[in-house]
Order: structure tokens, then C-alpha cells, then sequence
């Protein structure tokens, strides 16, 4: 880790030191992130750590579908063995596409974690009043069975604010 810090910010490698420590990300994977420019090396880091992937398997390829203008060394070529170039174009705008996709559904979690967690605290007020409760009971009980479901389900709650 230390051979990469002139690579990386200090604020940049410590997710990924914290893995190396828990043994998840081998030094292999972080050799092949020397193969990539510094803005590149983050942007993989970042994409290891959401996607919760640190296989060598993974890095080698998003390391094969980076832009040659990308790589510390473009002459080089990258090297992805029994691909033609337009397969590996076709990767690489997968690769693209899915990493956009993640990081939306990354940023849509906590804004619909958010929801979850004031929704069942209101259903949770709501049913504590015992004029609304009575009323959901005797007119809609399947769905006031459905709130108090949602409120006692410890596990939403501990979820969401994990």
C-alpha cells in the first residue's frame, strides 16, 4: 500500500486499506491499478468499494475496458487476451454503462432509505392513536394489519439506518 500512496491521496486509498486489511483486495488487484492514471485508480477504487468487489478478476477488467488515453502506458495497448477489438469496445461500454447505474442506485438508496424510515414512523403514530387505529380496524383491516406489519418489522428499521 505504501508503494501506491504516491499515486493516491492518503483520503483516497483508505477504503481500499481498510479492505486490504481484512484481507479482501490482494496485492495483485492493486498492482493493476499502477496500469491506470491516478483519476482512473480513484474511480476504480470507488467502483471496488460500492460494487463490494475486490477480485483480481474484477479489477483486470475494468482496468481492460479503461480508455487508452486512461493508461499510464497507452502504447502498450491493453491487454485483454481472446478479444477482438470490437468485443472489448462492447465491454467497455458495458462496463461504463453499469458503473453509471450503480452509482445512481448507490445514490437512490439513502434517499429511499430515508423514505422508509419517516414512513414507518408515521404509520407508527398512526396506529398508536386509538380513534385512527379503531377506524383502519373496523372499515380496512387488511390494511391495517399491512402498517402494523410494517411497524413491527424490526429488521426495516435496523436496515435502514444501517
Amino acid at each position: 500500500m505504501k508503494a501506491l500512496r504516491w499515486q493516491f491521496g492518503p483520503e483516497d486509498i483508505e477504503p481500499l486499506e481498510a479492505h486490504r486489511q481484512d484481507r479482501r483486495v490482494t496485492g495483485t488487484a492493486l498492482r493493476e491499478l499502477r496500469k491506470v492514471k491516478p483519476l482512473r485508480q480513484i474511480e476504480i477504487a470507488e467502483l471496488m468499494c460500492t460494487a463490494d468487489n475486490y477480485s483480481v478478476g474484477y479489477v483486470k477488467c475494468l482496468v481492460a475496458t479503461t480508455a487508452t488515453d486512461h493508461l499510464v502506458d497507452p502504447d502498450r495497448g491493453k491487454a485483454a487476451r481472446g478479444l477482438s477489438p470490437e468485443e472489448l469496445s462492447r465491454i467497455e461500454h458495458e462496463m461504463t454503462s453499469q458503473a453509471r447505474e450503480l452509482r445512481f442506485i448507490t445514490e437512490s438508496h439513502g434517499r429511499n432509505t430515508l423514505h422508509l424510515v419517516v414512513v414507518v414512523s408515521y404509520l407508527k403514530r398512526l396506529l398508536e392513536n386509538t380513534r385512527v387505529s379503531r377506524y383502519l380496524t373496523q372499515r380496512y383491516p387488511e390494511i391495517q394489519a399491512e402498517f402494523q406489519k410494517l411497524v413491527e418489522a424490526k429488521h426495516l428499521a435496523d436496515e435502514a439506518l444501517s
